[in-house]
């Protein structure tokens, strides 16, 4: 099968994460550039507020600016991943799309994703917080793995979209969970060559302590682009994988199939399209 036709379908782990990489590699301009438009101006915004903390000795300010900066960092966050999923899923049913296209498909959906994130980091953070709780957020993390897939290419709102991701994975966690934990150690070990920098710095610190002196600014900075960097070519894939999940578990429980196509020559129209049987 040519790569470039995949159509909605059961896949194998493998198959999964084997294709996560094909459409990565052969629509690497749509899925980068859906994400970069978004990642790229909230990771600034994330090493504007470091930098600010840094200098600030005021435990309260710092306190504020945090909370400040995770808010907005979720609010990229989940643009990027709405539009990256709608990329994906326009590459998996109709063989080809447009980062217009995918902005134009996600964009009405963007306020439900946010929610969404917003419900989810609240749930999960509380539950992180608390030893006894790290085993049940990641039992939630699995089960609604998909909830920003299913506001996205269903049109739900964030509550609904809980419940649905919950039983579109109730009778594969198992697998959920191996896809998931597949794709994370994965874009982990290419994230962590970006984040060298970042620990070649605070090791310096660790074993010159005060003596050496703190690290300059500038250092930060380049520090801070290397992460962008590294966030702009490696996120993408995440999303892209849980895509992939997500139309994995729609066609096991939904049976929702579609034929490979062959993409037409002519560029589509910037009009928003819906996606077949995923409205």
């Amino acid at each position: 099968m040519n790569p470039q036709h995949y159509g909605v379908r059961p896949r194998s782990l493998g198959d999964i994460v084997i294709q996560t990489a094909a459409i990565y590699r052969d629509h690497f301009e749509t899925i980068v550039g859906s994400a970069a438009a978004i990642v790229i101006p909230s990771a600034i915004l994330q090493i504007v507020f470091s930098v600010v903390m840094l200098n600030n000795d005021d435990l309260i300010a710092v306190f504020l600016l945090q909370i400040v900066a995770s808010v907005l960092m979720a609010a990229g966050v989940a643009a990027a991943m709405a539009t990256v999923t709608a990329a994906t899923a326009q590459i998996i049913v109709e063989g080809k799309t447009s980062i217009v296209r995918a902005f134009d498909y996600s964009l009405p959906r963007i306020i439900d994703t946010l929610k969404a994130t917003y419900l989810l980091y609240v749930i999960l953070s509380i539950l992180l917080w608390t030893f006894i709780g790290v085993p049940i957020a990641l039992f939630f993390a699995v089960a609604w793995l998909v909830t920003l897939q299913v506001v996205v290419l269903e049109g739900t709102g964030a509550r609904v979209a809980l419940g649905r991701s919950w039983e579109l994975t109730r009778n594969n966690r198992f697998r959920v969970l191996g896809a998931l934990m597949t794709l994370f150690v994965a874009t982990g070990i290419m994230m962590g060559f970006f984040l060298l920098p970042m620990f070649a710095l605070v090791l310096r610190f660790a074993i010159n302590g005060a003596a050496g002196g703190a690290p300059p600014m500038i250092a930060w900075l380049l520090v801070g682009l290397f992460w962008i960097v590294g966030a702009v070519l490696i996120t993408p894939l995440q999303y892209l994988g849980w895509t992939l999940i997500y139309l994995d578990l729609r066609a096991r429980n939904d049976g929702l199939t579609t034929e490979p196509v062959v993409p037409a020559e002519q560029p589509y129209e910037t009009a928003p399209a819906a996606l077949p049987n995923m409205d």
